[in-house]
Order: C-alpha cells, then structure tokens, then sequence
C-alpha cells in the first residue's frame, strides 16, 4: 500500500475542509497514525478558513462533520480543549439554520440523519440537566420530527450497490443513538412501531446491504423494545446472507474504500454477534483483499484521481486507517491465543 502521508502536503490546500472528503478527516487519521504535528498544522488551517464552508451545516461536508471531528479527537486525548468554547461558532451557526422553519426545511433525510447525530453527541456532552442540554436536545427532537415527515417508502429505498448511504440503516441508527440517551425514547419507539410495516417487509437485494441493515437493527434492539416481529425479522435476513459471496463476488476487490466497499464490512461484522467465531477468517479475507487492490496501482500513478480520493470516506485515509485498526486487532488476538496456549 502507498505512502500518503507526504503526498497530502503537497495537495491539501486544494481539498475541502469537511469530515467526509476533506482536511478535517484527513487529520484524523494523521493524529491516528501519530503525525500531530502535520494533523495540528490541518487543524489550524481549518480554524483559519471556516468561512469558505459559508453557513453548511451538513456533516459531510459541513460544519457539523468538523465538529464530530473536533469531539473525537478530544475524546481520544489528541487534543486538549475546551469543546463548547471550541465550537461556540459552530453551534450557533447549526442552531440558527434547525431552530426557525425557513432554514430547516431546505435539509433532506439525508442531511438530517447525521446532523441529528451530531446534536444528540454534542447534548450528551453538556452538563447533565443543564439549560445548554435541555436547548439542545429540544432542537434534536424538533429535528427528528422534521426528518419523520419527510420520511416516504420511496426515500429509504435501497441503493443499487452497497452503500452507507443507504438511508434506511442510517435511520434505525440513528434512532437507536437518540434512544439510548433516554431523553425521547418513547417516541422513538412510536416513530419504529409506525414504520416498522416498512422496515419488516424490505428485503435488500445486495447482501452487503442486508448485512448493513442487521448491524444497524442490533444497535436499535439494544435501546427498544421490539417484540417477535423484529425478531423473526432480524433472523430471516441473517439466513440469507453468505460473506463469503459478498467479500468474493458481490464486493470483491470493487471497492476497498469505507463508503461502499470492504473497508467498512468489516466493523459492520465486528458488530454483529453471529459472526464472532468467523471474524479471524473474515478479516484475514479483508485485509488480502485491500492489500491486492489494482486501486494502489492508480492511485500511485494518476494524482488527479488520488485528490479526489483521499478523504475518509470515500477515499485512501478512511481505507489505510481501516487497515491500522485490523493489524491491531489481529495482533492483540494472536497475543490473547499466546497467552492461552502458555
């Protein structure tokens, strides 16, 4: 695999400033790989131009994507700051575009759902009961009843390929994180008991995607209540889903990157407890096949097509970081069988 790291110097002041394809992820896996001082050189260059983002709110690409990036690295003790001081700027400018009905309603479900998780991540970090806690998770629950009339079949349609965009796991996530700060669980569980005629009658075509879709209802389950229908649901899309075909023919070497390809299965597996005894297999397939990929060959020789993808999501960062994460989780597994074998 490549060596980015002095590849991006030479390119960054080209790149957006967002979370998903530009320099905000792109430190995260700098401090991730323990470059700080190329990552605190992008932060700082992110806090000088936050006026070229001109009032976007999304988390793509937007302010709120900087802000998760922002809380992530401070909770990790990359950085130290002080976050609602930080963000002061940031979450007025969100505030301000949710709170009154002529900015909200030019925002998508797609826009919503990860903003929604922005805000409720933020309120979780507020003083407990506090007047900052309460404004904020009042916006959440203004949000969430915007995104839920805005909701139709056609909307969380399924993708043509395997995707994280796919907006029907997004929203079962996403309700799932809202519930488990306990603040409006009941309508949450109202919300999924109106749709869930929707969500237990749809049956993805690509197995990555029913895959996606478990994952995301495992971590709702755990917050809900959910009776033999979600159940039998959850279980009949598990009888038909074979890794192996998604990681040899339906994804293949297609795609390695976290958007739509193996670089993401992988944690969607770790998340999932049916698959814990197969995990080693699977993730020896996926690191093979990231280290195999014709994507290297390309991206080392065609500079315009490595800018383009570089970030996290959807790019060389989000793929090598994936990768770091593997190595040490097979490292730590093979020093736990060590253990046990003395």
């Amino acid at each position: 695999m490549m060596n980015i790291e002095n590849k991006i110097k030479n390119i960054i002041t080209t790149l957006p400033l967002g979370l998903f394809y530009g320099i905000s992820g792109i430190s995260l896996y700098l401090y991730y790989r323990k470059r700080d001082k190329e990552a605190s050189i992008l932060l700082k260059y992110i806090n000088e131009h936050l006026q070229l983002i001109n009032g976007n709110i999304n988390v793509s690409n937007g302010l709120s994507g900087i802000g998760l990036a922002i809380i992530y690295l401070s909770k990790k003790g990359y950085i130290k700051v002080n976050i609602n001081t930080a963000m002061k700027e940031i979450d007025d400018l969100v505030f301000k575009q949710l709170a009154f009905d002529k900015y909200n309603k030019k925002y998508n479900i797609n826009q919503l759902l990860p903003i929604i998780y922005y805000l409720s991540v933020k309120s979780k970090l507020q003083e407990r009961n506090s007047e900052a806690q309460y404004i904020q998770r009042e916006l959440v629950k203004k949000v969430i009843n915007n995104l839920y009339a805005q909701i139709d079949f056609h909307k969380i349609d399924e993708p043509l390929h395997y995707s994280l965009e796919y907006i029907l796991p997004q929203l079962l996530y996403v309700m799932g994180y809202v519930a488990s700060l306990n603040f409006y669980k009941s309508r949450i569980e109202s919300i999924v008991r109106e749709l869930s005629p929707v969500i237990f009658s749809t049956i993805p075509i690509m197995q990555a995607n029913r895959l996606y879709l478990i994952a995301s209802l495992d971590y709702l389950f755990k917050e809900i209540s959910v009776d033999n229908k979600g159940l039998s649901y959850r279980a009949m899309l598990l009888a038909n889903i074979d890794v192996n075909y998604i990681l040899t023919e339906e994804i293949g070497c297609k795609s390695i990157y976290f958007e739509n390809g193996v670089a993401s299965l992988y944690f969607l597996l770790k998340g999932i407890n049916d698959y814990n005894q197969n995990m080693t297999n699977y993730r020896n397939q996926i690191m093979h096949i990231i280290e195999e990929s014709p994507e290297w060959g390309l991206l080392e020789s065609n500079s315009a097509y490595l800018r383009s993808h570089i970030g996290l999501y959807n790019g060389v960062c989000g793929v090598k970081m994936a990768y770091e994460i593997m190595k040490k989780d097979k490292i730590k597994e093979e020093n736990k069988n060590e253990t046990i074998c003395y």
